[in-house]
């Protein structure tokens, strides 16, 4: 794993106070990046994996979405965009319910 030390001096030098901050930027992003899409209904189970400098989180999609590949590839370049240093996986879920 990555110490410490070495996420916190991370963090320091994208000009974050720490590693709490940065992950709290993180999610703030993906929740206003994933929020330009009405399609997408909700999202949930937000994770970072610091070491492996992966983020994980699930979207609920509207059943009649056609292009759900399309959609988590867009959002997944416009995140990779603001944190080239992470990797985006993004679970597609999807509303069956009417």
């Amino acid at each position: 794993g990555v110490s410490e030390s070495t996420v916190v001096r991370f963090s320091s030098e994208l000009g974050f106070s720490g590693y709490p901050e940065l992950q709290a930027q993180i999610r703030e992003t993906v929740r206003h990046v994933v929020g330009q899409y009405p399609e997408i209904l909700q999202m949930h189970g937000f994770y970072v994996e610091e070491a492996a400098r992966a983020v994980s989180f699930d979207i609920m999609l509207d059943y009649e979405i056609e292009n759900a590949s399309e959609l988590t590839g867009a959002i997944s370049t416009e995140l990779t965009k603001r944190f080239p240093d992470y990797q985006f996986f993004i679970n597609i879920d999807r509303d069956f319910s009417e």
